[in-house]
């Protein structure tokens, strides 16, 4: 809801029951070498700058076109695998099985169905290439790009370096919304090294194959998962 700009207005009694978290709860976990980049293996896409709740948001796009442009070389790729929920022809959300919740929006031409599974790095569709389109669920856009949020356990999560990466890379956060001011927001790319933001240099080059590792959100009785691509 509020990556898509909506308010949430439950009856009282379930409103109640999803208090925030408590003062002694665990701290949101750790993420990486989980989420591969929102496209797919392979290509090469630009980035912006973090934005949104706790700056939990940041937004990719393949080379930039205008409004009207040809976005179908550009497919949004699921970033892990998990239950899709689609909520509109622009927006939808997968649900991986630890916790983690993908948003992604301003998108057209969906390529899956609400409740089905996806697997990391299959395509989802593409981004719009039209403004009424991008936001047929409200909000704004300024060109064709795809808006990705993160969170955990319904709680947004800054995409900072020091939260999570994307396997490729990771992001420094920067100093307010979408600040793209290389000296102090930056993709760290572990093969490229420094990228700025708007360069189209980020190069997917996650592993079609992740290693098991254990999930950290229970000391002593952790789970362990694995992505592999078909």
């Amino acid at each position: 809801a509020d990556a898509l700009f909506f308010e949430l207005r439950p009856p009282e009694e379930l409103a109640e029951s999803r208090s925030p978290r408590a003062a002694n709860a665990p701290a949101t976990p750790t993420l990486f070498g989980y989420l591969q980049p929102p496209w797919e293996i392979g290509e090469t896409w630009a980035g912006g700058g973090a934005h949104s709740n706790a700056h939990n948001s940041l937004d990719f796009w393949g080379r930039w076109v205008p409004w009207g442009g040809d976005t179908s070389p550009y497919w949004v790729a699921a970033m892990q695998s998990g239950t899709a929920r689609v909520w509109s022809s622009c927006g939808m959300a997968i649900v991986h099985p630890n916790g983690w919740v993908t948003d992604y929006y301003h998108l057209d031409n969906i390529q899956v169905a609400d409740r089905t599974l996806v697997q990391r790095n299959d395509r989802i569709a593409n981004y719009a290439d039209n403004e009424a389109q991008a936001t047929c669920a409200g909000g704004w856009s300024s060109g064709p790009h795809v808006h990705m949020s993160v969170s955990y356990d319904g709680d947004p999560v800054s995409v900072d370096k020091n939260n999570l990466d994307f396997t490729a890379f990771s992001h420094n956060e920067g100093v307010g919304d979408y600040d793209t001011d290389c000296n102090t927001s930056w993709y760290n790319h572990y093969t490229v090294g420094k990228i700025c933001p708007n360069f189209d240099q980020l190069l997917n080059d996650a592993p079609s194959v992740l290693p098991m590792f254990t999930d950290g959100f229970e000391s002593g009785n952790a789970t362990l998962w694995s992505s592999t691509i078909p």
